[in-house]
Formats: structure tokens, C-alpha cells, sequence
């Protein structure tokens, strides 16, 4: 046990006025967010939720995966405050009281998870009257989806209903028109759900659900709303059929996504991403990798299967970045808020700035074909863009690698001999210079080191 956390927490049980009551509070939460602690936390937060059991509620550590989820927002809440208040020196006293809506709504999400309607309505039944509360349109979405549940649909439609009219820039009124539709359509979620269990996902019959014609998602509710209001399932949805046609594929089945309540990532039939990462903001670049990876795979007519693997991953780099750029960047309208896609587009310059460090430090140690990896991919992706003029108006620009896998399905062999004359054929052999400079095999041969 940690004296100086033990000190912090008599302070916020025993001196809820104290000056240094939102230190003290800050610290506290800081600490149990903290995986590590989880055995500390056993002896010492009962104690804080004798003090305050509507906000700490003890039975939060019957269930380690619940615990975090609750710990975490009053932790990225406190500690926002904490920015608030003594890096933009806005006057701010946090208290355990402020976290008093947070605690409805997330009690509110896991009964809804529980199948407990009745609790669901009683605890996020308020939230839902007060406009003026962050968590107003949040709680409105999962009460909409609590009655469809409950198979009360007059009143989740009223819900939706509410939701278009008074929040049209919420981020949820499009998911309020959607799931409209799918009541009125009758949409059948068992087949997706038992198919979610059959490729080993989590049981998700108390998931939210968004149903799309290139994706189908599940998602705790404890993000779902939040996931929602920032458009990552639209993200998503238009991943699937940028990629789709930018392979070549035809008509598949909707790629199936879980949100993974215990933070599990995994690429391939079910795509899994990890819960902890759909915060304010998300993770923006979350899901894009492993969607690109699994539609490069199946567009590369098995040239990069096996030892070749690297290659797919290289390419899903390059393109998840290209749809990163994309994509944020059209959602910024949305979610109203061009601040949220400052940290994303940061994101892919700095995976940009990696690739092409690594493509530099390959040519100056003179490396060979058997050296290149895909990080280094990625930066010949990117410098072939760069040489040949397309990035002048745009950072990264997807159309002149349009016909990149219809040159690789014409291409013999495999690996990178297959995808050195597939980018050679793509600029119809203006690079072939540079490939060489690469010691690529060009034209079926590997070229040497110009002299």
C-alpha cells in the first residue's frame, strides 16, 4: 500500500472541504486507474466506497474489467480538470461531487450490459432532462436502445426521435435516422451475433450494434455513444469500401468489428479493437490497420501469404495512414470540433517522418532486398509519391497507386519480386530508376547500386 495515496484518500474521506481536496482526488483516482495497484486496491477502496457508495459503489471489485472501466472516466475526468485548472490557470475545484453524473451513467451502461432495463431507465432516466449536461444526448441514445431491447419500440422511437430533432450536431443523430430504419426493416441481429461467438468474440447480446452495408459493429455501451459521436463506425463503414475498391474486390460480406470490453486486438474474420482506446478523443487510427491488412490480403491473390506476410503490413501502414488523413479530416464537419483532428493528423505525419527515416538509413547502409521491412515499405510508398510529384497539393495521395493490384495480379511470382513490378508498372516505369536505386527487382532483375 502507498502511505502517501492512504494520506491522500483519509483527505478526500474525512476533508471534503480542504483546499487540497481536488489534489488529494486527482491522486487517488490516478492511483486506481493504474493496473498495477489492483491488488492495493482491494484493502484500501472499500474504504472510499463506505464514504461515498453511490459514486464508489464496493461491489465495482467483484468485477476487475468494471472497475477500470468506472476508475478510468472519473480519472480522465479528474485529471482534465487538473489540466484545466493549472495549465490554462482556469479556477476549478473538482470534488467528489462532480462525479456524481459520471457515476449514474456509467452504473447506467453496465446495468444496460447486465440486461438490467429497469436500473438502466432509473439512473439514466435524469441525464436525459438535462440538456445542458454533457452526458444528456449519451444517455438518451442508450435509453432509445434500452427500450428496443426491452422490445418497447413506441418509445425508443421517440427516443430517436428526440435525438434528431434537438441534437442534430451531436454526432448520434445520424445513428438515431440508421437505427429507425433498421426498426423499421426488421434487421435480424442473430446470425452477426452468433457468428461474433463462433470466430471467439465475447458474447454480445448486451452490445450496442451498428448494422452498415460494409461493416457490422458491437460495442460495450460503455463507449458506444461516445464511438458514435465521433463517427467511427461511418469511419469504418468507408474504410471498408475505400479499400474494397482499391484492391479490386467485388461484393463480400460485411467485415465483422467488436470493441472488446477487455481491450483485445485481433486482425482476420472478427476484427477486435481494444475498448480502452474510444476515449475524448479516440484513437483515431484505431481499426484502420487491421481492416487494410485483412482486405490487402484477400485483394493480393495469395502474393504475400507466408514468409511475404511483411509486405501486407507494410502496404496496410501506407494505407491506413492515406485513410487516416482522409477520412478525420471529412469527419472534422461532424463532430464539429477542428481541434479533435489536430492530434490524428499529427499522428500520420509522424508515421510518415518514421517511414522515411527508416527508407534513409536502408540507403545509406546499403542495404539490399533482403533487408527491407515494413517500415522501410512504407517510406518507399510514401518517397515514390514524393519523386514522382503527388504531393505537392496533398500529404498523402492514394490515386496514383490506383492501379497497383491490377498491376499485381498480372505480375509473376511473389513477394516483393511480384510487388516491385507491380510499382514499376503503376507508373508505367518512371520509377524504375528509383526501384533500381532500391536494388529492387525491376523487370525481373535486381538492379545494382548506381556508381
Amino acid at each position: 500500500m502507498d502511505d502517501m495515496v492512504y494520506t491522500y484518500q483519509e483527505l478526500v474521506i474525512h476533508f471534503p472541504v480542504s483546499e487540497h481536496h481536488f489534489e488529494a482526488l486527482y491522486e487517488v483516482l490516478k492511483y486506481y486507474a493504474a493496473a498495477k495497484n489492483w491488488e492495493a486496491a482491494q484493502d484500501m477502496f472499500p474504504d472510499l466506497a463506505t464514504a461515498y457508495p453511490n459514486i464508489f459503489p464496493e461491489w465495482l471489485l467483484n468485477n476487475r474489467l468494471n472497475f477500470y472501466t468506472v476508475i478510468g472516466a472519473y480519472s480522465r475526468h479528474s485529471s482534465f480538470a487538473w489540466f484545466e485548472a493549472h495549465d490554462h490557470h482556469i479556477p476549478y475545484h473538482f470534488t467528489v461531487a462532480d462525479l456524481a453524473f459520471d457515476s449514474d451513467f456509467y452504473r447506467g451502461a453496465l446495468a444496460l450490459s447486465d440486461g438490467d432495463y429497469k436500473e438502466t431507465v432509473k439512473l439514466l432516466g435524469p441525464l436525459a432532462k438535462m440538456p445542458t449536461n454533457d452526458l444528456c444526448v449519451q444517455a438518451k441514445w442508450m435509453l432509445a436502445r434500452t427500450y428496443e431491447m426491452w422490445g418497447k419500440t413506441n418509445t425508443a422511437e421517440k427516443y430517436y426521435n428526440n435525438i434528431i430533432a434537438h441534437h442534430a450536431r451531436s454526432g448520434l443523430a445520424d445513428d438515431a435516422h440508421l437505427a429507425l430504419e433498421n426498426l423499421s426493416k426488421g434487421v435480424a441481429l442473430g446470425e452477426y451475433r452468433d457468428k461474433v461467438k463462433e470466430l471467439g468474440g465475447p458474447g454480445v447480446d448486451n452490445f450496442d450494434w451498428y448494422i452498415g452495408e460494409n461493416v457490422v459493429v458491437f460495442a460495450p455501451f460503455t463507449v458506444s455513444a461516445k464511438m458514435r459521436q465521433y463517427n467511427m463506425p461511418n469511419i469504418w463503414e468507408n474504410t471498408e469500401k475505400i479499400l474494397g475498391e482499391w484492391v479490386g474486390l467485388e461484393e463480400r460480406e460485411p467485415q465483422l468489428i467488436c470493441v472488446d470490453p477487455g481491450n483485445r486486438r485481433a486482425s482476420g474474420k472478427l476484427v477486435r479493437l481494444p475498448a480502452a482506446q474510444i476515449k475524448d478523443p479516440p484513437r483515431w487510427s484505431l481499426g484502420l490497420a487491421q481492416l487494410a491488412s485483412n482486405t490487402i490480403s484477400a485483394g493480393s491473390g495469395g502474393k504475400f501469404a507466408g514468409e511475404h506476410k511483411w509486405i501486407t503490413e507494410g502496404l496496410a501502414r501506407f494505407a491506413s495512414a492515406s485513410l487516416q488523413y482522409d477520412l478525420v479530416t471529412e469527419t472534422r464537419d461532424a463532430i464539429g470540433s477542428a481541434t479533435a483532428v489536430k492530434l490524428p493528423q499529427e499522428e500520420v505525419l509522424r508515421t510518415r517522418r518514421r517511414a522515411l527515416e527508416s527508407l534513409t538509413e536502408y540507403v545509406r547502409a546499403g542495404s539490399g532486398p533482403e533487408n527491407v521491412n515494413a517500415t522501410v515499405l512504407c517510406g518507399m510508398m510514401f518517397h515514390l509519391l514524393d519523386v514522382q510529384g503527388y504531393s505537392q497539393d496533398r500529404l498523402i495521395d492514394r490515386e496514383p497507386y490506383g492501379e497497383l493490384f491490377s498491376n499485381l495480379r498480372r505480375q509473376p511470382g511473389r513477394g516483393l519480386d511480384a510487388l516491385a513490378g507491380a510499382l514499376d508498372a503503376n507508373f508505367n516505369g518512371a520509377a524504375s530508376e528509383q526501384l533500381r536505386q532500391w536494388k529492387l527487382p525491376v523487370r525481373g532483375r535486381v538492379a545494382q547500386q548506381p556508381q
